[in-house]
């Protein structure tokens, strides 16, 4: 099999946003339309939208008009933005790093069963520079929204986005007919940390077990900051089997924590409960059922897992 293609990295900057290049103009394959009116098209149409899955989806559909491909793939990292549109399992490949003014804006990936030649190249390079200004403000826009969604002492989910991202597991668990687990955490006596320590070492120990978690569980299991020292996690396509060894294991992965603070040694322990959603259970249901499961584990002494019935 051939090695993918892949071009030079191109950095557009302002030079090039306002360079007409002719040979652009000439470069179409056939279609029905010319490269201004598409140009004129996408640059429309992205005016509308300022959700980056939607600016690339309409690039997508109406670069076809210029350049056929099967594939795009636009990654930027730094803000967790990851798209992909079409079939991508296309051998020819080829990428655009964009800038502008020295703004990283992300990664371009196109894909194409057949290997791209150097007009469609030159002509595409050209197209894609519609795409900086509404990019550049597609990213502002989306820092804004995850930011609204984020615990800003801990930089885990908040509420709003708790109860965004567990109805739509919820909503997918079901389609696919497929279990799915959340376990509500509580750390133990945390008070009492607070008033012997002060608010300061507190907060460290919010960090502290953000890192952890993150550390113990999948990329598809999410982490939100229910509210005070209490976190819940969801956890996709996961029994109630499976759930309480995740939760033992983060329970034990805590109980092995140790916080330095002011040539203090901190020592911890966290009380979980885990609940597994049930045929049509509403969220307000399953998040109490792991809520009481946790009371219950409180109850018990503390520092263990309880599962909910």
């Amino acid at each position: 099999m051939s090695m993918p293609q892949v071009s030079n990295v191109v950095d557009f900057e302002l030079a090039q946003l306002m360079r007409a290049d002719s040979q652009a103009k000439t470069a179409a394959i056939k279609s029905p339309a010319s490269y201004t009116e598409v140009s004129q098209l996408i640059s429309g149409q992205l005016q509308t939208t300022l959700d980056i899955a939607e600016i690339m989806e309409i690039f997508f559909q109406s670069s076809q008009y210029l350049v056929r491909y099967d594939a795009v793939h636009y990654l930027h990292t730094a803000q967790s933005v990851n798209v992909k549109i079409g079939a991508a399992d296309a051998l020819y490949a080829v990428n655009y790093r964009l800038t502008f003014q020295g703004e990283y804006l992300g990664d371009l990936f196109l894909q194409r069963s057949k290997r791209f030649h150097e007009q469609e190249l030159i002509s595409f390079e050209s197209l894609t520079t519609s795409l900086i200004f509404p990019l550049r403000n597609g990213l502002k826009y989306h820092a804004a929204v995850q930011s609204a969604l984020l615990d800003p002492l801990t930089g885990v989910g908040n509420r709003a986005a708790m109860n965004k991202t567990l109805q739509r597991d919820m909503d997918a668990a079901r389609r696919a007919m497929q279990p799915l687990s959340i376990i509500m955490l509580d750390i133990d006596y945390f008070k009492n940390i607070n008033d012997t320590y002060g608010h300061a070492c507190g907060d460290q120990v919010l960090i502290e077990i953000s890192k952890l978690l993150q550390l113990q569980l999948r990329t598809s299991d999410a982490i939100f900051r229910f509210g005070g020292e209490e976190f819940l996690i969801t956890l996709p396509n996961t029994c109630s089997d499976y759930a309480q060894l995740v939760g033992e294991r983060i329970r034990h992965a805590i109980e092995k924590l140790v916080i330095d603070f002011n040539d203090q040694s901190v020592m911890l322990s966290a009380s979980l409960g885990c609940a597994t959603m049930h045929d049509a259970e509403e969220q307000d249901s399953f998040i109490q059922r792991s809520d009481y499961a946790l009371y219950t584990a409180k109850r018990s002494g503390r520092n263990c897992l309880k599962i909910a019935g």
